[in-house]
């Protein structure tokens, strides 16, 4: 009825958690809007903003009211960054194995080894150098591996994120670093494409072996329904090849996909060609 708008601060040793990290702890939890150096800076100042239906009069004793819930959020997730640091990111690949991707396809870990052999096909196609090539490995070994930090388990939205934060601070190259994040681009908060040949080439690996993966189930898109986002998926790779310029053969690499995936034991596949011509229709549905 009376909304009222109250400053508050929380102490500047928070400033020191990554930026995206603070803003999810008071959007998402608190529902505090975050306060920015300008406009045009991701850089947090030690302030918040809340809403009250108090007495503007008692202003002060709102903001310090809602300061100590927010330092002990912010205490979480600094107690969350310090401990997913004290390992280095290779660590968290083998709990991959905990996770599953899907029931009838196995754990995530699994999924990990089919991106690592999809961007492989892709390097080989793209004709990259060496040091791009192991950029290209070493991104799609590590592309999942913070969906198992303590981090993205408060905070899922965050995956991606996380990883490229916990890459760089586990000495991984940038270019590795950077594909981590780039490779969930675009997102439905973000419609940035991936803007590095390392990020594009994990980010396709990620989406096709997502497409066939679930083809092979038979579960493709039916009218409304399309659980997977399989169409995103697929207007993802469409639109990186398209934006980027990417020269690939998009047919050609899903007929090396769909054959290795028949040759994998963990992929329900006994017959490559119709799978091939439901992707292939499915990709000419996108591209229309």
């Amino acid at each position: 009825e009376w909304p009222t708008a109250v400053v508050g601060q929380f102490d500047a040793e928070f400033l020191d958690l990554p930026p995206e990290v603070a803003t999810m702890e008071m959007e998402s939890h608190q529902r505090y809007f975050p306060v920015r150096k300008s406009a045009q800076s991701a850089d947090l100042m030690p302030y918040f903003i809340t809403i009250s239906n108090g007495d503007p009069a008692k202003a002060a004793i709102i903001a310090e009211g809602n300061a100590r819930v927010i330092r002990a959020r912010l205490s979480d997730g600094k107690f969350f960054f310090d401990a997913d640091r004290a390992v280095p990111l290779e660590d968290f690949v083998t709990k991959l194995e905990t996770v599953t991707f899907e029931e009838r396809l196995g754990s995530m870990a699994a999924k990990v080894q089919r991106i690592e052999a999809i961007a492989a096909r892709i390097a080989d196609q793209h004709g990259v150098e060496a040091a791009t090539r192991q950029h290209i490995q070493r991104a799609a070994h590590l592309c999942k591996a913070d969906l198992v930090s303590q981090m993205v388990g408060e905070f899922p939205e965050l995956q991606g994120v996380m990883g490229q934060t916990y890459a760089s601070h586990s000495g991984e190259p940038e270019a590795v670093a950077t594909a981590i994040f780039e490779h969930y681009l675009p997102q439905v908060a973000h419609d940035l494409l991936p803007q590095t040949l390392v990020g594009q080439a994990v980010g396709l690996a990620d989406r096709l072996d997502t497409l066939v993966s679930i083809f092979s189930l038979g579960e493709k898109p039916s009218g409304s329904s399309d659980p997977f986002a399989l169409r995103r998926a697929a207007n993802a790779v469409v639109n990186i090849i398209w934006a980027a310029g990417v020269p690939l053969n998009l047919l050609a690499l899903l007929q090396e996909v769909v054959a290795d995936a028949v040759a994998n034991p963990g992929v329900p596949i006994t017959d490559a060609e119709p799978l091939l011509g439901q992707l292939r229709d499915f990709f000419l549905q996108r591209v229309q």
